[in-house]
């Protein structure tokens, strides 16, 4: 067994613990004396068995526990199990994971770690939440949505880490979570933005953090190019107005703001008519949601894409810096692993305490899944040359994971056998499935390792 997996044994036994537990356990005063309901079996019934604890009934989850944890408990005594404390526990545990996975995914040998130290993607997901958790989850700005929960994920596409996971409030805006991303920037780390998550202050503290990024631009921003030591404002619709539908064309130095001028690259594209009217026709939905009217300059902008980047043209050029950005996306395949395989969207009504057991039971979950998929992805792509697709391989790991805990807690050769099972099933059916001309992500990534090789750039 080579390295990466055994680092991830080590890595899954060390939080898999029942002292770590235990000491959790009681620092949130989950542990009652003499209980027979243990931290062990209660991860076990929100974290590994296959129930879905705002689905089943009371009286499955307690058969459940009867048949797989030898617990003899009652349905009360399950609803009773589901409390303040037994959140905190959960909320504990899932911080104690998000550090234990970032160290151990991001030890993973990458040969593209001399490029980039992580391509990192941040994004939101909402969904509904049964309305009578509304005073818990309320929607945004109290327009009749009722419970809404949200969720910011930073995730880094080179390792598969989470490099921020967090419940936010849903009337709450991409851009007021800058913050906490700015605490996550490090040298050589390339940050995908989208208009969502764009403040020229935020593009300048990363640069002064001698990281990169790629972000869209909003056409509102006031774009200056600079002649005779004079600042020029820039209209960007007449620039792109000889190109042809789908042309792009670069400038190299402009500068972003109206006070403080961030000096950067930026790529305009003129869209093909097809994207003009789908872009066009979410303008208008949004502006008609919030009660606002569509300018004519919102109309005239919608016709082009702006992305501003201080990767310097002669280490990637337009072409690929389209390419890299189109990486976003793979946060939606996560969203959707999410939603469709963990069903973290899916709630009858239930008290508060139960739903958040259960939200935090499913992140929890993720996590652990993420540190399996991941790393065996980078096994299977080193050692055999293949791809591996994230959803086959979360879906796997999901169906196997009361497997895993039940292993931890059992001897090593039972432990060894599963996870060789778990490689098997990888090789077997977990392999991507690939269309004639289509590129994946990796593949994307080998491009810009190639790229740097062959001209001898460096980062």
């Amino acid at each position: 067994m080579n390295k990466r997996i055994k680092r991830l044994i080590e890595n899954l036994k060390y939080i898999l613990n029942s002292e770590l537990l235990k000491k959790i356990a009681i620092k949130t005063k989950f542990q009652k004396k003499d209980s027979k309901f243990t931290p062990e079996k209660f991860i076990s019934l929100c974290v590994f068995s296959n129930n879905h604890l705002c689905e089943n009934s009371l009286e499955e989850l307690s058969t459940w526990l009867r048949i797989n944890e030898n617990l003899s408990i009652t349905k009360q005594g399950v609803n009773h199990k589901f409390n303040n404390e037994s959140v905190e526990f959960l909320k504990s545990l899932f911080k104690e994971i998000m550090m234990s996975q970032s160290k151990l995914l991001s030890n993973n040998e990458r040969k593209l770690k001399s490029i980039f130290n992580s391509i990192d993607i941040c994004d939101a997901t909402s969904y509904k939440a049964p309305e009578k958790l509304k005073d818990h989850y309320e929607g945004n700005s109290g327009n009749g949505t009722g419970a809404i929960v949200k969720i910011q994920l930073e995730y880094n596409l080179l390792s598969g880490e989470f490099g921020g996971c967090k419940i936010v409030d849903s009337g709450e805006s991409d851009f007021a979570y800058l913050p906490k991303l700015e605490n996550n920037i490090g040298k050589n780390d390339l940050k995908l933005k989208d208009l969502g998550y764009f403040k020229v202050s935020h593009l300048e503290y990363i640069d002064k953090a001698e990281a990169f990024y790629i972000s869209r631009v909003k056409t509102t921003t006031n774009i200056y190019e600079k002649i005779n030591n004079k600042y020029s404002k820039m209209d960007l619709t007449e620039y792109s107005s000889s190109l042809n539908e789908g042309e792009t064309i670069e400038i190299p130095e402009v500068y972003l703001g109206a006070k403080e001028k961030l000096k950067t690259r930026i790529i305009v594209t003129n869209l093909t008519k097809e994207n003009k009217d789908k872009k066009l026709e979410t303008l208008i939905k949004n502006h008609k949601r919030k009660g606002k009217k569509v300018t004519d300059l919102a109309i005239k902008s919608s016709a082009i894409n702006v992305y501003a980047t201080n990767i310097k043209a002669h280490m990637l050029n337009t072409e690929i810096i389209h390419e890299i950005y189109s990486l976003r996306w793979q946060v939606e395949i996560m969203f959707k692993i999410w939603k469709s395989i963990f069903q973290i969207h899916i709630s009858k009504p239930v008290k508060i305490e139960r739903f958040n057991c259960h939200l935090y039971g499913k992140l929890i979950a993720l996590l652990l899944s993420t540190v399996v998929v991941f790393t065996y992805r980078d096994e299977i792509y080193y050692e055999y040359g293949k791809q591996l697709s994230e959803y086959k391989a979360f879906g796997t790991v999901k169906s196997l994971l009361f497997n895993i805990k039940q292993a931890f807690f059992n001897d090593e050769f039972t432990l060894l056998n599963l996870f060789q099972l778990i490689n098997e099933i990888f090789l077997k059916n977990g392999i991507k499935s690939r269309r004639k001309g289509e590129k994946t992500s990796l593949d994307i990534i080998e491009t810009i390792f190639e790229i740097f090789i062959s001209e001898k750039a460096v980062v």
